[in-house]
């Protein structure tokens, strides 16, 4: 698994929910959007699982509507879908955190950063500019909020997401062993 930090694009719009461009528009998450959230997870997970099976389910646990509602209402998260011509094409989930923050031992000076944990974009509208306008706009949210670092994860098996990601300014940061 590789970490990917340090965005260097200056890519992002200013204002957040903005429509990006190509008839995309990001924007908050709701209850509403459970359906195609859970869809899009599950073509996630698919496709981990096919990439890493002893490492990935082949679907995402049953997420239940008041699941999500407390998911989406958590205040250091952000949850952010992306629509072309009002169907739900992208998902993304990020979280505000404490880089280098090791459990009260660390070596690295701690400061705010935001991790992106699930970005999912469906098969159908792919290479359209979803995943980046998704991307413009938590960078967008990282910064508003003082981040200093935007972090993401990326199986090493994963290269077509490796060159997505480098492609719109992320580079390696660490690669992790298992």
């Amino acid at each position: 698994e590789i970490t990917y930090g340090d965005w260097s694009s200056d890519v992002c719009s200013s204002d957040l929910w903005s429509v990006a461009g190509g008839g995309i528009s990001v924007r908050l998450a709701t209850a509403r959007d459970h359906g195609p959230i859970l869809a899009l997870l599950d073509v996630l997970a698919g496709e981990e699982h096919a990439r890493d099976p002893g490492h990935f389910s082949e679907r995402v646990a049953e997420l239940t509507s008041a699941q999500l509602d407390v998911l989406l209402a958590r205040a250091d998260d952000l949850h952010l879908v992306a629509e072309v011509e009002g169907i739900v094409a992208g998902y993304l989930r990020a979280w505000r955190y404490e880089l280098g923050g090791a459990g009260g031992i660390s070596l690295m000076r701690v400061r705010p950063a935001v991790h992106v944990q699930i970005m999912v974009t469906s098969a159908a509208f792919r290479r359209r500019g979803i995943g980046r306008a998704l991307l413009e706009r938590v960078v967008a949210w990282a910064r508003a909020a003082g981040a200093e670092d935007v972090t993401l994860n990326v199986a090493s098996g994963n290269a077509g997401a490796q060159r997505f990601y480098e492609a719109v300014g992320f580079g390696p940061a660490a690669h992790f062993l298992r």
